[in-house]
Order: C-alpha cells, then sequence, then structure tokens
C-alpha cells in the first residue's frame, strides 16, 4: 500500500485548490505523518529546519524526537489518542486528538520544551489510519508568559503596598480589587469595600460627585478627580482625593481608582485660612476681613432703611497694664475685652481686633446716629466692669469713635472713609478725656478738614522756611535797659491766615516738624543778632530760642548749636536755650547729658514757664540752668491779689538762693512792673516794653529806646 503523501493531507475535506500543499508546507509549526507503530512516514518543511537530519541519518521514528522522558510517556499518549477516536464505519477510527507537553531534541542545540498534538486520521485515499503529529516550540512561549506572571505579580505586589488606597475592578463599578491602604483609609477590611460596598463608605452629600466620576471613566472613557468625603465607622469622617480612570477596551471597561487621605492637608490649609482671616490672640475677624464686611453691607445699604455703623474701640492706657503686669496679664486682658465687645455686638455684627489694643466693630443695622452712639456706650460700660486676671483686679476703660452711614452720604459709602471718620472720632474721644464715644458729626469732620489742611499747609512752610520769626525785648529792670530778645516763630498762611503758635506747634510736633522749625529758627535768629550786635551800645545783646524736647533728643544737638554760632560768628554766650520744666525733667539721665554737652559750650540754659510743672526743689538744683522765667500766670495779678506778689517773691528768693537769673514774663501793666521790681528785680518781659516785632523793626526799637534813655 502507498504511503499517504502531503498533498493528499492537504487535500482531505473540502479541496481549498493548489495552495493547501504549500500551506501545510510552510506551517509555524512542525508536522509529521506517522503509522501506528510510530514510523515517520511524511512530514514537512518546517520538521526539517527544526529537527534537521542528525549525524546517524533521518529519524525514522516518532520516538527519536523525543528526550527520554517523552519517549517513556509517548505509549501512553499514543493509546489515548487512539481511544478518543471514533470508528469511521469502515474498520478504522480517526478524530482522537491529545495535546502534551515534552521536551523535544532539535538537530542542533540542546533540548526545548515543545507542544505536541496528536490526531488519528484514517483517509480513505490512503487506505489505513495514521498518527498526524503537529509540533510546536514552546520555550519563548513560556518564558513569556513566565515573563507576563512575574511582571503581574510585581505589580500586584506593588498596588499592594502603595502608601496610596487603590481600588479596581475589571469590569463595571463593582470593586474586585482593594489594597490595604484603601482599607485603612476607609478604617474597614478589604473584604467590605468589595463589589459596591466601597460606595456605601461616601458621605452621602458628596455620593453624587463620586458616581459621576465613576460615569464619566465608564462611559466616556476619560479619568475624572473628585475630592469626597469618607464616613468612618465610628461616624467620623476624612477627606479623599479620589482619581478615577478607565481599564479595559470595547465594551469590557472597569477602572483603577486612586484615593488619598488628604485629611491632615486640608486641615492644615484650613487652620491657614482661619489664621489668615483672624486674629490669633483673641480669635476675632482680622482687619482685612473685617474691612471686606464691612464692604459688603455697604454694597447694600442703599436699598436698606437701617444702614451700617462703625464703632472704633482703643482701651485707655492699655500700655500701663502691660508695664505694670506684664504682656501675659496684658494679653490676657485683651482677650477678656474682645469677649465682651463680642458679647455685646458679636451676634449682629462683625468683631476684629484691629491691631494693638484697638477694635473695630461693624454694625450692618443701625437706625440711626443716636443708636450707634448708644450701642457704643453700652460697650464702654461693659469694659468698664472689674476685671480679675490670675487673682488680681483689673479694671481698664475704653474710648469709642463711633460712624454712621447718613442716608445722603455719598462720600461716606466707602469703607476706608466710614473707618477714617470712626478713627477722627475716636481721637477725639481721647482728647476730650478718654472713657466716652465721640460721633463722628459734620463738625468735627470739618475741624479735622481744616486740621489737615493746615497740616499740609504747615509742611510746606516748614521745608521752604516760610515762617516768620519776630522778637520780643528782654530788660533789664534795674537799668531799664534791653539786654536780650526771645525769637518767637509766628505764621501768617496765605491761604488760613493767621495762626497761633498754641495751634501750629503742636501739629509740628505732631507731624515730626519741630525739629527742622527749631533750626530754622535759631539759624535765623543768630544771624539777625549777628547785625544787631554791631549797633552801638548793644555789642553784648543775646538772643533766647525754645527747644523742645524732640530737639534736645538729638545727640548732635551740641554740635549743632556751635556750628550755628560759628556760622553767625558769634560767641556761645550770645545764645540761650529756654527749655519747659516738663522737658527738663523727662528722661532726667538723658536729658542731663544732653545739658551738660551743651552747658560746655558756654551757652546757657532757662527754664520757660516756671512754676506750672511738678518739679521738686531738689531736682531743679541738680539741674544745670543759669536762668528761671517766671510764668505769666504768677505775673498777671501783680498789683491786685498780695498773694500773687508773695508768690513771686518767693520764686525770685528761691532762684536767687541757688544763683538764679528770674525774668518775669507777660508784664503788661506799669502796676505788674511796680511789683516786680519791688519783690523780684531782675529782668522783666511783655508788652509794657513791646510786643513781639519783626526783625526789621528791632533796629528802630533798640536805637529808639537808646535816644529815650540818653535823653
Amino acid at each position: 500500500m502507498n504511503e499517504p503523501t502531503l498533498e493528499q493531507l492537504s487535500s482531505l475535506g473540502e479541496s481549498r485548490g493548489p495552495s493547501s500543499a504549500e500551506l501545510v508546507e510552510n506551517l509555524p509549526m512542525a508536522l509529521v505523518v506517522c503509522d501506528l507503530a510510530g514510523r515517520v512516514l511524511q512530514h514537512n518543511a518546517t520538521f526539517d529546519s527544526l529537527f534537521g537530519t542528525p549525524p546517524d541519518g533521518p529519524r525514522a521514528h516518532l520516538r527519536d524526537l523525543f528526550d527520554e522522558r517523552g519517549r517513556a510517556q509517548l505509549p501512553e499518549v499514543v493509546a489515548r489518542a487512539f481511544a478518543l477516536a471514533e470508528d469511521d464505519g469502515g474498520g478504522g477510527r480517526s478524530g482522537g486528538e491529545v495535546e502534551f507537553t515534552a521536551s523535544c531534541v532539535p538537530g542542533r542545540g540542546g533540548p526545548m520544551a515543545c507542544s505536541v498534538v496528536l490526531r488519528m486520521i484514517a483517509p480513505r485515499e490512503v487506505g489505513r489510519a495514521c498518527i498526524v503529529a503537529t509540533i510546536r516550540p514552546v520555550g519563548e512561549m513560556v518564558r513569556q508568559l513566565d515573563r507576563l506572571r512575574r511582571h503581574e505579580q510585581r505589580l500586584t505586589t506593588l498596588l499592594e503596598h502603595l502608601p496610596m488606597g487603590i481600588i479596581g475592578s475589571d469590569g463595571g463599578v463593582r470593586a474586585d480589587f482593594v489594597n490595604a491602604a484603601a482599607a485603612e483609609v476607609f478604617s474597614v477590611g478589604p473584604e467590605s469595600l468589595m463589589g459596591m460596598g466601597w460606595l456605601q463608605f461616601i458621605h452621602p452629600d458628596d455620593a453624587d460627585h463620586a458616581a459621576g466620576a465613576v460615569d464619566e471613566v465608564l462611559n466616556r472613557r476619560r479619568p475624572a478627580f473628585v475630592p469626597v468625603r469618607v464616613v468612618l465607622p465610628d461616624g467620623r469622617h476624612r477627606w479623599v482625593h479620589l482619581r478615577v480612570a478607565p481599564v479595559g477596551t470595547g465594551d469590557d471597561v472597569g477602572f483603577v481608582a486612586s484615593i488619598e487621605d488628604v485629611t491632615e492637608q486640608r486641615e492644615l490649609a484650613e487652620a491657614l485660612t482661619y489664621q489668615s482671616h483672624h486674629d490669633v490672640l483673641t480669635g476675632l475677624l482680622n482687619r482685612s476681613m473685617v474691612e471686606d464686611a464691612l464692604r459688603a453691607h455697604l454694597d447694600t445699604a442703599m436699598h436698606r432703611a437701617a444702614r451700617p455703623a462703625v464703632l472704633f474701640i482703643d482701651l485707655d492706657d492699655f500700655k500701663d497694664v502691660n508695664d505694670a503686669l506684664g504682656h501675659l496679664v496684658g494679653d490676657r486682658v485683651l482677650t477678656a475685652m474682645a469677649d465682651r465687645i463680642y458679647g455685646c455686638t458679636g451676634t449682629d455684627g462683625a468683631v476684629a481686633r484691629f491691631g494693638g489694643d484697638e477694635f473695630v466693630v461693624v454694625l450692618p443695622h443701625v437706625a440711626s446716629a443716636e443708636a450707634a452712639l448708644g450701642m457704643a456706650g453700652l460697650v464702654l460700660s461693659r469694659l468698664a466692669d472689674r476685671l480679675e486676671v490670675d487673682g488680681q483686679e483689673i479694671y481698664c476703660t475704653a474710648s469709642a469713635g463711633v460712624a454712621w452711614l447718613a442716608a445722603d452720604d455719598v462720600v461716606a459709602a466707602n469703607a476706608s472713609e466710614l473707618l477714617r471718620r470712626a478713627d477722627l472720632a475716636l481721637y477725639q474721644a481721647k482728647r476730650q478725656g478718654k472713657n466716652q464715644a465721640v460721633l463722628a458729626s459734620d463738625t468735627l469732620l470739618a475741624t479735622e478738614r481744616h486740621r489737615m489742611r493746615m497740616t499740609r499747609a504747615l509742611q510746606r512752610a516748614v521745608h521752604d522756611d516760610l515762617l516768620d520769626v519776630h522778637y520780643q525785648p528782654i530788660v533789664d529792670l534795674a537799668a531799664d535797659r534791653i539786654v536780650g530778645f526771645e525769637a518767637l516763630v509766628r505764621w501768617t498762611d496765605p491761604e488760613l491766615g493767621r495762626i497761633s503758635p498754641t495751634v501750629f506747634i503742636p501739629t509740628a510736633e505732631a507731624n515730626g516738624l519741630v525739629a527742622m522749625l527749631g533750626k530754622n529758627v535759631l539759624r535765623r535768629a543768630l544771624h539777625e543778632l549777628a547785625a544787631w550786635r554791631r549797633l552801638p551800645g548793644y555789642e553784648r545783646l543775646y538772643v533766647s530760642v525754645n527747644m523742645s524736647m524732640d530737639e534736645l533728643d538729638e545727640q548732635a544737638m551740641a554740635r549743632q548749636l556751635a556750628a550755628a554760632l560759628g556760622h553767625a560768628d558769634l560767641p556761645a554766650s550770645a545764645l540761650y536755650v529756654e527749655l519747659t520744666e516738663s522737658t527738663l525733667l523727662r528722661r532726667e539721665t538723658t536729658t542731663m547729658e544732653r545739658l551738660d554737652a551743651i552747658r560746655r559750650l558756654g551757652v546757657r540754659l532757662a527754664i520757660d514757664d516756671f512754676g506750672t510743672g511738678y518739679s521738686s526743689l531738689a531736682r531743679l538744683r541738680r539741674l544745670p540752668v543759669d536762668l528761671v522765667k517766671i510764668d505769666r500766670e504768677f505775673v498777671r495779678d501783680l498789683g491786685e491779689d498780695p498773694q500773687a506778689a508773695d508768690v513771686v517773691g518767693a520764686i525770685a528768693s528761691l532762684a536767687g538762693s541757688m544763683g538764679l537769673t528770674t525774668i518775669a514774663e507777660g508784664i503788661e501793666t506799669e502796676a505788674q512792673l511796680a511789683e516786680i521790681r519791688r519783690v523780684a528785680g531782675g529782668f522783666g518781659q511783655g508788652y509794657l516794653f513791646s510786643e513781639p516785632l519783626p526783625a526789621e523793626l528791632v533796629p528802630d526799637l533798640l536805637l529808639g529806646r537808646r535816644q529815650r534813655r540818653a535823653a
């Protein structure tokens, strides 16, 4: 009987054309036909390339293809294939198919794992049963599967041990993977999160957001992110960032979700936000937040009958509390005062610590200015109540400025302006004696506008040296002779008119202008004096200038005086420096050092307005002064009140006992002059001799008086 050929085998069943043999010949697997005894009858080209022809000749038997172990299992496999085959009705059996893996021996190299499929066939064209074996090397496939398996194991291990929670699904919304970190976030076992369980722990208010994220992934194949709260078994909740991404293709789409616990970060962010909006010490709103609240109320104010009001509150003399009891107690006092203010007004408006010991209250709905003022009075009354801190009784009052938005006041419908008005009213309350509330009335605002206008004009005048210096003579009462002048600054503004020194000098001090003003007066006074000392009989004339605490505080004051005298070519004896009692006795140690430096120059020192301060005789004795000026308050009643003469006489006697000269100020009548000469003597100054004169009129005064004395 002829052996079956590959052409015959390839044509089994429905004919597929002449290319079938070629296809069999070039299959990517070895194909071999054997008889039931295992003898090789035919094979394809792939068989030749895989097994080749060994040196001992062609492989004649199926068992020659396998190693010892493969050969041992071959009979059992053939028997199974035969047992599985079915009777073909012609006395043969076909169709039994068995697949097994065995180690084959190729023509070159070492053994290799192969997948072998044996099938029983009985083609009628051949006339007997055959074994068809297909052999495919599986080494590379096994290696690839092994690599894939190891990669999957690594990925699974990685996901299990990630510090971030992971939940995954191969298809749909039901979770089939939960790592340990996810279970820790939810504070439950992984099994509780499987299936639909993980969605049951999402906060009800956030459930729709989570469901929407999953829907975005499963239906639209797009990653999604949503912050949600997770409800823990004990009722607490955690904030998590849920990031969901699709996995899979076609209709079989699942998801993988990362779950990051951001509770601490969120709490920190909330704490930082709170701190940026609130005062750390008192817990009240801070400055920026109360301004925002005021702006919000002002935006809707024009549509309501009741309108916003601002209370600007400042604790009176709070520095004394800190100095006496320490800042720790001071902080507790501030906290207690904040609680009291909030207790009076907090439920109706916004309360803020504005800074230091200042507080601002915004009342959104106030019917009138009087009602706002009444509320401020209520707050101040509560603040004045006794306070106990660490067993110490503390009484602390406060002052308040009140600003209310009137219906027709368009300018005040601005947060900064309303706060500014309340601040102005606060400082007016301080000036009026503290522990009171003052309303920012039209009169107060007009006064403040005038003050600001005057301040700007004064700044310009001082910087441009536009103020005038007038000179009032100082007379030797015994010789009836002018011995010197006091330089007095005067100011007449082109728009504001003449302004009293009692008004503009405090303004200069408050705005840091007094030092520059003093330098201007000193320079001009010494320049004028140098010219007057050239007049016959006035070679020893001197000038007296006033010096403030701000000027005395300058370390280089002695050098500045020396430079000014040198520039005018005058001796130090030509200058007196006048200081008030309060200036001399403030910061006594530092003051003494400055005075000694000035005195060493040869410049003489005078106490102005003596008797109006609180100096003791012992302290007065230590001061390096040369002259005492008796205040006009004591001179005014001379000639009318005998006690006035006694006081002036006592001052003159006291000064004389310490080797000091006296000048009586404010002499305006002959009776006052006569009394001064009787009880004090010394020197005098006042309108009786001359009003303060501009520099150009002084020479005429000196020459005219000299002529009268000569006559």
